[in-house]
């Protein structure tokens, strides 16, 4: 492996670990907000007892958690993440090689289970 392919790899694998990082972090980064805001949202709704802020953040996590878990099966009724792969295979020319042996394999495949059914 040359030294340009190992320094590509490794800006993959540390990219690839930044977004796992970030999706993570960003549901953590919305629990402390709701924590830190629920002070104001009590304002609003009015309930009273020690534990009326620790409520108000298990509710609104679970509410933005459902709201997340909505949105990306919205998101993939919607063909989105069929076309973000397209995108990224169009940009990937070892992807594009995969899948073109992928695809001579099948038809190879094919090809035997027709000569198969046509023995018996």
């Amino acid at each position: 492996m040359s030294f340009t392919e190992s320094i590509f790899k490794a800006v993959a694998a540390v990219k690839f670990r930044f977004d796992v990082g970030s999706y993570l972090f960003t549901i953590a980064n919305f629990g402390l907000l709701i924590w830190t805001n629920s002070d104001r949202i009590l304002k609003v709704i009015p309930l009273k007892g020690e534990y009326a802020s620790l409520l108000i953040t298990l509710v609104c996590g679970f509410l933005g958690l459902l709201f997340i878990v909505g949105f990306g099966e919205f998101m993939l009724k919607a063909g989105y993440y069929k076309n973000y792969t397209n995108e990224s295979s169009i940009k990937n020319p070892v992807m594009l090689e995969t899948l073109e042996t992928v695809r001579r394999l099948e038809v190879k495949m094919n090809e035997n289970k027709a000569a198969n059914r046509k023995e018996n």
